[in-house]
């Protein structure tokens, strides 16, 4: 869903490992929400930081985003995914990663 009043961060999205077992490696990912500045209506400010995760299975690789992060019309969920399966094409599972463009 769409908010109506401002937009989430696509730029710039950071991942961390949260969890790990011998199957599955759990990440969450964040995104800056940003609004029009009330003070100062010129810029933009943020004005929360929502997350979502994504649980990697290692046996086959899949990807899977177990929990959406609000207002996410996939455009965050969809880069870090990407992010995350570029890293574990390589056999890594990071503690840290991210999303970067621009």
């Amino acid at each position: 869903m769409k908010h109506p009043n401002g937009h989430l961060d696509v730029m710039h999205i950071p991942i961390r490992k949260i969890g790990e077992d011998n199957s599955t490696v759990t990440y969450q990912f964040e995104s800056n929400f940003w609004i029009q500045d009330p003070e100062i209506p010129s810029r933009n400010a943020v004005y929360a930081v929502y997350s979502g995760e994504i649980l990697v299975h290692k046996d086959t690789q899949e990807c899977v985003v177990i929990h959406e992060m609000p207002f996410d019309t996939g455009g965050v969920s969809s880069r870090a995914l990407r992010a995350i399966k570029k890293r574990i094409e390589h056999g890594e599972y990071p503690d840290k990663t991210a999303w970067s463009s621009g």
